[in-house]
């Protein structure tokens, strides 16, 4: 089990928050409603899948879907954005229940940052780090070794699972913790696997200070690297001579 965030310091007061309480229809339905007034002020900002950051260091990419509702109170209709299908792999994962109510921070780019609470006794949960047999997460770490690999390093890195929406759209988030510590501004940035280096961007997203993603250059270091939805990615910083950051990347596949 991994700590529990320190929500005063964590969840800024200035950023959209919501919270949704776990009840049957939840379970049931294996599908969460994201709140029509969030939707309303938010929605055009979203894209499938969203990233959802949990305490302890995953990072879930869960696919959202939209649904079309009547609205009574002025006659109109408006998006409802649903989330599904990994959702319920994230439900299994944290044991949610009814009653389990969640706390959800906006951060811009289609991320959130999310605490979970019991509902029995109002204390956050004690979160699971093993991600075995899940192929939708992104760990980071800044030690020396992981909580939920097997991987170790005497070098700070991150780990990503490699998704469609990845390789479709030719670029990658960096996990928000590591980029807090290790990528404050935008620059160019080796990627090294054995011998061979490829220069990507890594860029501080417009509006969101806190999002680094990889883009320029990752498709061609995907491509002639074999890199595929399902394999897993480990970069770690092995060098940073005069702000630029070097990156030897590790390609395995997801067990």
């Amino acid at each position: 089990m991994s700590k529990r965030s320190d929500i005063g310091d964590g969840f800024d007061p200035k950023r959209p928050h919501f919270f949704k309480v776990i009840v049957e229809e939840t379970l049931r339905d294996k599908k969460l409603m994201l709140p029509e007034k969030f939707v309303g002020e938010h929605g055009g900002t979203l894209s499938s899948p969203v990233s959802i950051e949990v305490p302890g260091g995953m990072t879930w990419q869960i696919q959202m879907s939209k649904a079309r509702t009547r609205n009574a109170g002025n006659g109109g209709t408006k998006n409802i954005f649903l989330v599904n299908e990994t959702w319920e792999e994230f439900v299994t994962h944290y044991s949610l229940k009814h009653g389990h109510f969640l706390i959800f921070q906006y951060e811009g780019g289609s991320r959130f940052s999310v605490a979970i609470f019991d509902g029995t006794n109002g204390s956050e949960i004690e979160y699971p780090v093993s991600n075995k047999g899940i192929t939708t997460t992104t760990t980071t770490t800044t030690g020396k070794s992981s909580s939920s690999s097997k991987f170790t390093s005497k070098y700070p890195f991150f780990r990503v699972v490699i998704t469609d929406s990845h390789l479709l759209k030719s670029n990658m988030n960096v996990p928000r913790r590591f980029a807090d510590k290790y990528l404050k501004r935008s620059q160019q940035v080796k990627l090294q696997v054995g011998d061979d280096c490829w220069k990507v961007n890594a860029n501080k997203m417009k509006g969101e200070p806190k999002a680094v993603q990889l883009n320029g250059g990752f498709r061609v270091f995907g491509k002639e690297n074999s890199i595929k939805a399902g394999s897993v990615c480990y970069f770690e910083l092995v060098g940073s001579k005069d702000g630029d950051q070097t990156y030897k990347v590790t390609i395995s596949k997801e067990n």
